[in-house]
């Protein structure tokens, strides 16, 4: 199946209009706006295709309010450029663009496309196809027909001498007063033999008579010119001009200016800005990014035209352009938009013909150097980021001057610690989601490690921290950071928790750079903006901080709570391009070190960063397959591509009518499990005249109105009653999702269903029926489908108790792939006789008691139950932007089989451990954030021993935070092919209203258990759920298929303004129920 795209905006002038004919043809709903225009009404889309970038002269003034306009709302975008190598600086701000929205916009898909023809046709015909693909490239290109992915390409130098400089001849560099720049200028004087300077820099110093006193001044200032001075006292002649690298920099000024300090024998553009106080790009102004543009594009423009005019007098040996990682991993440039633009600019100049060697260098941050020396976080870590040293990063610069390497390139890490694997490089292998380590291990927890979220050194380092007093400065941290997100959000104060995490809240990563930026300027430290997602709740934060900066916490935070002070910039701040930091000014003059990856460099290798884009398909292999450029980090962003939202719900279980119903009952700690009734079926006790309990539907369940679904009493009669009950769940769910009937009619959704039959209805039933539509278990989900003309796959699964669950995982296939807009997942069985309950009996699975017990010394065995559920998940990104009342995210699921074990329902270890480790890996979780655990609980103190050991070696190997075990089967029974789905409806329902509810038994520990000694414990009330909602659900079935899914919470401030929550659950139809006589 397509995307849906809705209403489709095409941004194009008149040298694209027959592009944007050509695309009006083709689709439903198109809308095409010329940016120059004068703006009117807003343009509404879901889709937006912006083909300015294919032609000159789009000003930035009347492009940029169009583009943030039509792009607030829109789900997919794309920006387009031509041959964008040699296209005009507007080009390459479209390409960095686009390929970083998706990423600062969780609810965005968006691709920058570069074409190279130049038939209208065959252009559009080539976004049809991109509008229509399926994957989340950031980046393609189609050459003669073919699209390609970028990747990086390995590259082992040359080696070559460093440059050297004759006597007279002038190095200039742009923004080289400090940081990368400044280290540049000193290890050219020393390694390459540079005795003339000329530094070009914005700001206006004093006069050099001055420089010796005021130097000694300790403020930027002053370390600015004992930076100089050094430089001067090393031998070389120094001088400094004040000129903005800006628009009003002319060629013939720098011309001049160049003409005037001699033979240029090489130039270093370090110079540079980054936007600090406006992070989203739909809140930055035109005045604001031409600010941050100018350097790297209007500047760097007129310094190469004034090299070439140079030239002629004197070759000029090389220019080395400073770009950013950030240009190859757009995902490290969420929050500096802008800035991603202006990089890009610089990697497509170093690619255009010219007289002089032009190479530019995506740098990572240096080590020790601008905000190198605060290091780089989990996150970077994760991906194989690490910053350079500034030996590693002189030696790269040598490489680049020297023209051993280029024309664009990443610096990479030493050997030993080659992030290849995971950032999609050619010569190493393409990138998998590691799953966590699952070793075998005891209950008690391990002993290595602090708190959750804290390991080894920091564990350790956060308890001395309380140990020696800070505890409560720690706390006061916490309350200062709830203080500033209550502002921020105009949210009741009283009701924000310290252990609930800052995202749940409704904060993106824009507004957590925020939040730690003023941290960071009150303390006077610096912060990696990824912090707060490493301890994403106010206590973690606020302990994090006392244990990492006691002093100035204690300093700051020691005597009296602080009073919240807005979110605003300071003079020094900590600003976010990607998952990096960065100090604010000057790129050169700062160390650069807004550049923002961290690749580290190792001295004899570099990164060919030719886009990543391969020049034949010989080396690279199937250019559609083609790995894109990825980084595996932990962080969890607000919407993924993968996640899924539970939109609708509706079951009937023993006790429970509806779902109001089954939460009561969960909530008050009910069992419905009871004796059968006499009279229930015939013979309903087994030869030893034991009498059967069963958690078991009202006698209404087997009602119907076959009027309301246009059935004949006849083929109502004959068909199974559980395609009945699910008829009637599955209508009930589309009214929770507040979906009429004919909103879903002929709809791609597929029906999905754990459950099984083998009954045959009598001959005369099936002779009196008109439509026996009744044999064959396919029926289950095929009349579901066909009442509602739902169009998707319709599908019955059968794995015993994980069915529900199974069937959950093939929809979520189907979804991701995007082969489906939604679907109906539920799992159903009912019990119409003994015969199941004698088979149980007879392999020794039926508990003697009339309770169920499970991690308890008195479980002997289940009790069976009987019930049905029905839920409606689509894409998280589509509910969220479609108005979906959200119930449930589904983060991560896998399904696996034990194999061979000693007998049809053994368990096995390590394969329960690895279908754990696979769900929490997709999830993007780390263990410890896990904080409820729906366990498949079969009543058997073997299963449950295997079963809780496979828990505690995945979610509590190495923390001691509390984890919540339950289950439903002690309240219910077990409902068998509907098991699954009745643990996703209570724990999502649990995830919705912040509660958790009782479980019915562990009171009597089995003795091979020590729970006091573990993290693991049960409720024992209907409680609030404090700290991070997210849960998990097993689901075992006999025969050895086992699902594990990870769900998590969703808040309506994680929704789009003025979106989530647009639908509302619609009344249930009043059905005319009445018994339908048996059809056995």
């Amino acid at each position: 199946a397509e995307p849906a795209l809705g209403r489709i905006a095409v941004l194009s002038g008149p040298a694209t209009a027959g592009i944007a004919e050509h695309l009006a043809r083709a689709l439903p709903g198109v809308t095409v706006v010329d940016p120059a225009a004068p703006q009117e009404s807003p343009v509404e889309a879901g889709t937006v295709v912006d083909l300015t970038g294919c032609a000159a002269g789009t000003g930035l003034g009347a492009w940029l309010p169009w583009v943030q306009r039509v792009c607030a709302r829109a789900t997919r975008v794309l920006g387009v450029t031509r041959d964008l190598d040699s296209a005009a600086p507007h080009a390459t701000r479209v390409a960095g663009l686009y390929a970083m929205l998706g990423h600062e916009s969780a609810r965005v898909r968006s691709t920058h496309v570069d074409l190279d023809t130049l038939d209208d046709a065959t252009a559009a015909a080539h976004l049809l196809t991109e509008l229509r693909a399926g994957d989340a490239a950031d980046r393609v290109r189609y050459r003669e027909g073919r699209r390609w992915r970028p990747v990086l390409r390995e590259e082992t130098p040359a080696s070559v001498a460093p440059p050297v400089f004759g006597p007279g001849e002038v190095l200039v560099v742009t923004g080289g007063t400090r940081g990368v720049g400044l280290a540049a200028a000193r290890h050219a004087v020393t390694a390459w033999g540079v005795r003339d300077l000329l530094l070009i820099g914005r700001d206006r110093l004093p006069g050099r008579a001055e420089w010796e006193a005021r130097s000694r001044h300790d403020d930027a200032l002053g370390r600015k010119l004992r930076g100089l001075l050094d430089l001067a006292a090393s031998g070389a002649r120094v001088r400094v001009e004040s000129l903005p690298l800006d628009e009003t920099a002319t060629e013939e000024a720098l011309t001049g200016l160049l003409r005037e300090a001699g033979p240029i024998g090489g130039v270093l553009h370090a110079a540079g800005v980054v936007d600090t106080e406006t992070l989203s790009w739909t809140r930055k102004t035109p005045a604001s990014v031409r600010r941050v543009l100018a350097p790297k594009v209007d500047g760097a423009e007129a310094l190469l035209r004034a090299v070439e005019n140079v030239a002629s007098d004197h070759p000029v040996r090389f220019v080395v352009l400073f770009s950013s990682v950030a240009s190859a991993l757009p995902a490290l440039a969420v929050g500096q938009s802008d800035y991603a633009m202006a990089n890009s600019h610089l990697d497509h100049l170093a690619r255009r013909p010219s007289a002089t060697w032009v190479v530019s260098v995506r740098w990572p941050s240096w080590d020790g150097i601008g905000m190198g020396a605060a290091g780089t976080g989990p996150a970077y870590q994760a991906a194989g980021l690490a910053p350079l040293s500034e030996r590693e990063g002189l030696r790269v610069l040598d490489l680049a001057a020297s023209g051993a390497v280029g024309p664009v390139v990443l610096p990479v890490v030493p050997a030993d610690d080659r992030p290849a694997g995971r950032l999609g490089v050619l010569s190493g292998q393409a990138a998998t989601a590691a799953a966590p380590t699952v070793p075998s291990s005891p209950l008690a927890p391990s002993s290595q490690s602090g708190a959750a979220g804290l390991g080894g050194q920091a564990g350790h380092a956060q308890a001395e921290a309380i140990k020696h007093g800070t505890g409560r400065e720690a706390s006061a941290v916490a309350e200062w950071l709830l203080d500033l997100v209550a502002e921020r959000f105009e949210f009741d104060r009283d009701r924000l928790d310290a252990d609930t995490p800052i995202q749940d809240y409704g904060t993106d990563s824009i507004t957590l750079v925020e939040l730690t930026r003023t941290a960071a300027s009150r303390l006077g430290v610096e912060l990696d903006p990824s912090i707060l997602i490493e301890h994403p709740t106010a206590a973690g934060f606020g302990d994090w901080l006392a244990a990492t900066f006691p002093d100035v916490v204690r300093a700051e935070f020691g005597e009296t709570r602080p009073v919240a002070a807005a979110i605003a910039p300071a003079p020094t701040v900590v600003a976010k391009v990607g998952d990096n930091a960065a100090t604010t000014g000057n790129t050169g003059e700062n160390g650069n070190s807004m550049s923002d990856g961290n690749l580290a460099a190792n001295g004899n290798a570099a990164y060919d960063g030719n886009a990543g884009y391969p020049e034949s398909a010989e080396n690279t292999g199937d250019p559609a397959t083609t790995d894109p450029v990825t980084a595996q980090g932990t962080a969890v962003p607000d919407i993924r591509d993968t996640d899924l939202a539970i939109v609708g719900l509706s079951c009937r279980f023993p006790g429970a009518s509806d779902p109001d119903a089954y939460w009561n009952l969960l909530a008050q700690g009910r069992s419905a499990i009871a004796p059968v009734d006499p009279g229930r079926w015939p013979g309903q006790s087994d030869s030893s005249g034991a009498g059967f309990h069963a958690g078991l539907l009202a006698d209404a369940a087997r009602e119907f109105d076959p009027a309301y679904f246009h059935i004949g009493d006849e083929d109502a009669a004959a068909m199974d009653p559980q395609a009945l009950l699910l008829l009637e769940e599955t209508l009930f769910a589309f009214c929770e999702a507040g979906y009429r009937t004919d909103e879903v009619k002929g709809a791609e959704i597929g029906v999905y269903i754990g459950g099984r039959s083998a009954r045959l209805p009598a001959r005369e039933r099936v002779l009196a029926s008109r439509n026996p539509v009744v044999l064959g278990q396919n029926y289950l989900a095929a009349t579901v489908s066909r009442y509602f003309d739902l169009r998707g796959p319709s599908v019955v699964v059968d794995t015993a108790c994980s069915s529900a669950l199974v069937a959950l995982n093939l929809a979520a296939q189907a979804l991701r792939a995007g082969e489906i807009e939604a679907a109906v997942v539920g799992g159903v069985t009912l019990i119409e006789g003994p015969a199941a309950h004698q088979v149980f009996a007879q392999r020794g699975l039926l508990t003697p008691t009339p309770e169920f017990h499970a991690f308890d010394r008195r479980a002997g065995g289940f009790v069976p139950a009987e019930g049905a559920g029905v839920v409606v998940v689509r894409r998280l990104s589509d509910a969220a932007s479609n108005g979906d009342r959200i119930i449930a995210v589904i983060k991560g699921i896998a399904v696996n089989n034990d194999g061979r074990t000693v007998g049809p329902a053994t368990p096995n270890l390590l394969t329960q451990q690895a279908v754990l480790s696979r769900a929490l890996a997709a999830s993007g979780y780390r263990p410890g954030e896990v904080g409820y655990v729906e366990a498949n609980a079969s009543g058997s103190p073997v299963t449950d021993l295997i079963e809780l050991k496979a828990i505690r070696a995945v979610y509590r190997a190495e923390s001691t935070a509390d984890c919540v075990l339950g289950s439903v089967k002690p309240n219910i029974g077990h409902p068998q092919c509907a098991e699954g789905v009745a643990g996703l409806i209570k724990v999502a329902m649990m995830l919705q209203k912040g509660r958790r509810v009782p479980y019915l038994s562990g009171q009597q520990p089995p003795e091979h258990i020590d729970l006091d000694a573990s993290p693991f414990r049960f409720e024992r009330t209907e409680a609030p759920w404090h700290g991070p909602r997210v849960a998990a659900l097993n689901s075992f079935g006999d025969g050895g298929t086992n699902a594990h899914v990870v769900l998590a919470a969703w808040t309506e401030q994680q929704g789009q303004q003025g979106q989530q929550g647009r639908r509302i659950p619609l009344p249930r139809p009043a059905l005319a129920r009445r018994r339908i006589e048996s059809a056995g």
